[in-house]
């Protein structure tokens, strides 16, 4: 990566820590961690304030350092609303940079950003998060940005686009966006926290293909549009060949990808049913259709085979709900024993017609497998043409080094005509490698349905 420009001026006597505003952001924890790891004595110190006067009063050195630390902390924690983009577009550094500098000179002219920091926001990098304190509301500034290159080609591009605004206390806040361009794997996050009490805009601009899934009707507005934003001032500027979402395909592809992990993780269980009950269930649905019907009243064959197949998942519901108990923490430690990613908590499918549904489990712990409610459903989700919503719970030992590690991270997935998001539902800090998981995987179906 090249030089960055640093967010302070050494040559000044009395340094200021004006991030306070991006605290909400980090895992302090986190920070002060890897800032112990370059050897900086910051045991004792117990605020994000306090640690960067330290260091930059008596390891001026190591500025740069604690500035990535700082901008990736903020990027991979709390962001955790994550509209997914791909492209195929190839962009050099070169270029990458000439797009860049449009983009923050179009962002310096119609921001309230002091002109004396107005030459350190450039297209070679810079970092800003603790010198910045920018509280006009609707102001939006970028805080860092970061270029990231590996010989002589682009691996990455992140940066941090922020809003201020006024919670309805009239307090400053900032609303941020972490842009993450993936040069290598082809694809883009915009990442974005929820702000559940930001003042409502005097006008806010008109949203397409909103669909209501249970979101707070303020926030449902915010987040999308703010989204908006990113995809038109800076994604469609630096990509210019950004995917268009295919709603049927990525809709289709949840659907394969969540009854796959279901087959995979009920074979079992449906194979044991049905060989110890196929021979009953056939004569109790025939004798029940001749005492219930004429004989030329009676439904065709096709119309046997679904009560039947009915009658199946309705055991398998209660085998599994009698062999298993309440706590269910035998099937997520199947999925684990089976090396599965891990299992589905909440469905929202659609078919032909009216042949639709939707189910959730518990919780994060439970998967939608063993709820009666999905049993119910199974007939009408088997012949789903594609799932809306999809909710997973994946490991958090991802790399199956730990069997009994059966921790998990919960995930609603919405595919919808203009977006695709990922939305991480624990309230605990996340990293880059658990989003980064998610996002591959879940990208590898979806581009398999676009090559099948």
């Amino acid at each position: 990566m090249e030089e960055i420009v640093k967010s302070t001026d050494r040559a000044d006597s009395l340094y200021v820590f004006n991030g306070d505003l991006f605290a909400d952001y980090v895992n302090f924890e986190k920070i002060k961690k890897e800032t112990l790891s370059l050897g900086i004595p910051v045991e004792e110190i117990s605020k994000l304030s306090d640690l960067y006067k330290y260091v930059i009063e008596n390891c001026p050195s190591e500025q740069k350092r604690l500035d990535e630390i700082f901008f990736n902390n903020i990027m991979f924690s709390h962001l955790k609303n994550v509209y997914i983009n791909t492209f195929s577009e190839s962009v050099d550094i070169k270029t990458l940079k000439s797009r860049m500098k449009n983009v923050l000179d179009k962002i310096k002219r119609n921001s309230n950003i002091p002109n004396q920091y107005h030459s350190r926001i450039t297209e070679q990098g810079f970092y800003l998060m603790d010198s910045l304190r920018v509280t006009a509301p609707g102001t939006k500034f970028i805080a860092g940005f970061e270029v990231e290159e590996k010989n002589e080609q682009l691996k990455s591009a992140k940066i941090l686009l922020v809003e201020a605004v006024k919670n309805k206390k009239g307090l400053s806040k900032y609303f941020v966006a972490g842009i993450d361009i993936n040069f290598e794997g082809k694809f883009i996050l915009t990442m974005i926290r929820n702000i559940g009490d930001i003042k409502e805009r005097e006008k806010e601009e008109d949203l397409e293909d909103e669909e209501d899934y249970g979101y707070d009707y303020n926030l449902a507005r915010t987040i999308p549009s703010l989204y908006k934003y990113v995809k038109r001032e800076i994604i469609d500027v630096l990509v210019r060949k950004v995917d268009k979402i295919d709603k049927k395909n990525d809709r289709e592809s949840l659907y394969n990808l969540c009854k796959e992990l279901d087959d995979k993780l009920l074979e079992d269980i449906r194979d044991e049913v049905q060989r110890k009950t196929v021979g009953t269930i056939k004569r109790s649905v025939n004798e029940l259709i001749n005492d219930l019907y004429d004989l030329d009243d009676r439904p065709p064959q096709s119309d046997k085979e679904d009560i039947m197949a009915n009658i199946e998942s309705l055991m398998i519901a209660n085998y599994i709900k009698t062999k298993h108990g309440s706590s269910n923490a035998a099937l997520s430690k199947q999925a684990k024993a089976k090396v599965l990613p891990g299992y589905t908590t909440k469905i929202k499918f659609m078919g032909n017609g009216s042949n639709r549904g939707a189910t959730q489990s518990a919780g994060s712990k439970q998967p939608v497998s063993a709820t009666d409610m999905f049993h119910s459903l199974y007939i009408s989700f088997k012949q789903a043409l594609g799932l809306e919503v999809w909710g997973m719970s994946w490991f958090k030992d991802y790399n199956h080094t730990e069997l009994k590690e059966t921790g998990v991270i919960q995930t609603s997935i919405y595919s919808q005509n203009t977006q695709f998001r990922v939305v991480f539902l624990p309230k605990n800090p996340l990293n880059k490698e658990i989003i980064y998981h998610v996002v591959r995987y879940i990208n590898r179906q979806r581009q398999q349905e676009t090559d099948n």
